[in-house]
């Protein structure tokens, strides 16, 4: 009774993955009961028979839209049915309109009465790609502000500088810093030290999304952005419109006596990265740009194109925001 085919077909309809085999032609011999469910769920009306029509390196070959993804696996597969691999396995998403679903299609060959096989398995990972994707976000994303941390920002510029430097793009970086801070903290409590840094935070991210720009926080009460290929007079627009927008949220200061609401201080940089400049030389320069805002009065941004380092360079101030 255990070797016969009701008890085998039990046995395979029992796996969770989706399987099939398919001969030499690509012809689909066998689906498991989980196949049918999947096809059924995604929306296919196929019996387990009505499978047995189908050429599944046909469906691969007329797949489009899909980056490659159906060329790939066509490929794969006539590589296994040739003999010149043993192996072919490929991840790929498959998400609903409510659901994110990523799956592992793993496809082996094995040889009966001088034909072809390949079986088909289709296992769900989503549950590990999830946690592979909150893993990553906790890993680059600030767990106060949720806007992107040091660290992310840190790989951004190099990507950015990089990008700069293939396409001979201007690279715009502003380092940017809550006035008296600390004394809001200290006087309000950490609490609404962290509720500002939270509502400073999503206006910021607010202002990246819509001009485009990477924007983090760098840590404590500073923050970065960075620019690639855009002029300073539209990064220094943004810059000033995010100093705008800080005092819009009229967020309570207690220091100086004669403040009314939170500000902050920006340094920004425009320069052409190359073997003359490095991404060191840029921070110099915005942290200085930065500390001249702040010895002038704050509430304002400071900037300056930096075309060779160790020369003087022009800059300019922003009149404060009243």
């Amino acid at each position: 009774m255990h070797g016969s085919i009701e008890f085998l077909k039990a046995v395979i309809d029992s796996i969770a993955s989706q399987l099939a085999v398919i001969d030499s032609q690509g012809n689909i011999v066998y689906v498991n009961k989980s196949w049918c469910n999947f096809g059924t769920g995604s929306g296919q009306k196929k019996s387990s028979i009505e499978w047995d029509s189908i050429n599944y390196l046909t469906v691969c070959d007329g797949s489009s839209g899909d980056d490659g993804f159906g060329a790939d696996v066509a490929q794969g597969i006539r590589d296994l049915i040739k003999g010149e691999t043993n192996e072919f396995q490929i991840e790929y998403p498959c998400h609903t309109p409510t659901e994110k679903r990523w799956f592992i299609m793993r496809c082996t060959p094995f040889d009966l009465d001088d034909e072809r096989f390949i079986v088909i398995v289709h296992q769900d990972v989503s549950q590990r790609k999830l946690a592979e994707e909150a893993v990553e976000r906790l890993a680059r994303f600030d767990s106060l502000t949720d806007i992107h941390n040091r660290r992310a920002f840190d790989e951004h510029l190099e990507a950015s500088w990089s990008e700069a430097i293939e396409g001979q793009l201007s690279l715009n970086l502003a380092m940017m810093d809550l006035d008296y801070f600390k004394r809001l903290n200290d006087f309000y409590g950490h609490q609404a030290g962290d509720d500002c840094l939270v509502q400073v935070a999503g206006l910021l991210k607010t202002l990246a999304d819509k001009h485009g720009f990477f924007c983090a926080r760098y840590g404590g009460e500073e923050f970065a952005m960075i620019w690639v290929g855009k002029p300073i007079s539209s990064t220094l627009a943004e810059c000033e419109a995010f100093l705008q927008g800080l005092y819009g949220l009229q967020i309570p200061q207690s220091y100086p006596a004669n403040a009314s609401y939170l500000t902050a201080s920006i340094g920004l940089v425009e320069l052409t990265p190359s073997k003359d400049i490095t991404i060191e030389d840029a921070f110099r320069q915005a942290d200085a740009l930065l500390y001249q805002a702040k010895q002038e009065g704050r509430n304002k941004v400071v900037h300056c194109v930096l075309s060779e380092i160790h020369k003087p360079v022009k800059t300019t101030k922003i009149t404060p925001i009243a």
